[in-house]
């Protein structure tokens, strides 16, 4: 059963999608991600690789989703995974830059190609790692869903950066994380969660589709480094990174990487409200710290003879 329910309360919406109950889960010894078993995904949209589709050979690979979440016959809204990488085992800091540019790239893409179809308004990129934070395969996979309707977070941040732009140039600097090329990672004001990072461009651009990929380099650096400054922290932790994109020129695009390993109670649940055990400026001069010892020691340990 699919259907898309207006939920009143909160002038928001369900996505009633009972398909989604039957997908695998957990499934590391037969992980339909792995190479050679490309026999157990649909045939794949596109890839990084070498020779023919739907056999082993590739570094990236596009598939549909198995068990989209929207799927009603007057309804064109794509559902993809991107599989990130061959290795089942890797995650963001594995990754070399390169490779996460070419991952970046491939996002862009995809992305400017849902957004051509005539009934999407709106698209979701998400990638969970972990069980905590919604993972059902643990393979690194990327998640583009397209949706009929602008969700109301969206609708609620366009507001939001309209009026008041992204806070990242009012403090000083005490919740700037790292910086490179034209993007910046930092610590928002508001953060929900333990260690929260957003990342995005230092001046305002609404649209993710439209970055130019001579600048992919820097924005695959940035990431790489704060996924890697959150591990350095707290281990091999649950978290999600997803990006906000929409074509309104008032919207400033930006990724949030958000540790789940504390989850939601059922205070956050009731409320809304979040309980946050870390500050946002004490935890940006943590990722801060992280950063510059974990890459000083990688130069440290290139350099030595």
């Amino acid at each position: 059963m699919h259907e898309i329910r207006a939920e009143p309360i909160e002038n928001s919406w369900i996505l009633l999608c009972e398909n989604r109950s039957k997908r695998p889960r957990g499934t590391d010894d037969r992980c339909p991600f792995c190479p050679g078993r490309e026999a157990m995904t649909p045939p794949e949209i596109f890839s990084i690789r070498e020779g023919p589709p739907d056999r082993p050979g590739w570094r990236i690979r596009v598939i549909p989703n198995k068990y989209p979440a929207v799927d009603l016959p007057d309804l064109k809204t794509p559902h993809e995974i991107v599989i990130e990488t061959p290795d089942h085992n890797a995650d963001i800091p594995d990754y070399t830059a390169e490779h996460l540019r070419d991952l970046l790239l491939v996002f862009r893409d995809r992305l400017r190609e849902m957004c051509s179809k005539k009934d999407v308004k709106y698209v979701q990129l998400f990638r969970n790692k972990g069980a905590r934070a919604g993972a059902s395969i643990f393979h690194p996979h990327t998640q583009i869903l397209a949706l009929p309707f602008v969700p109301r977070r969206i609708k609620s941040e366009l507001e939001f950066i309209r009026e008041e732009g992204l806070d990242f140039e009012r403090d000083g600097g005490t919740r700037t994380v790292a910086e490179c090329g034209n993007f910046i990672a930092f610590a928002p004001y508001f953060s929900r969660f333990p260690y929260e990072i957003w990342v995005a461009p230092r001046v305002k651009r609404p649209d993710f589709s439209k970055t130019g990929e001579g600048e992919l380099l820097h924005l695959a650096l940035l990431l790489k480094k704060s996924v890697t400054a959150l591990k350095h922290i707290l281990g091999e932790i649950p978290y999600n990174l997803i990006l906000h994109t929409l074509k309104d020129r008032d919207f400033h695009w930006h990724f949030e990487i958000l540790p789940r390993y504390e989850g939601l109670a059922g205070f956050e649940v009731a409320t809304g409200v979040y309980m946050n055990s870390k500050s946002p400026e004490r935890a940006a001069s943590d990722l801060r710290a992280a950063i510059k010892e974990e890459f000083d020691e990688r130069r440290d340990s290139q350099t030595s003879v």
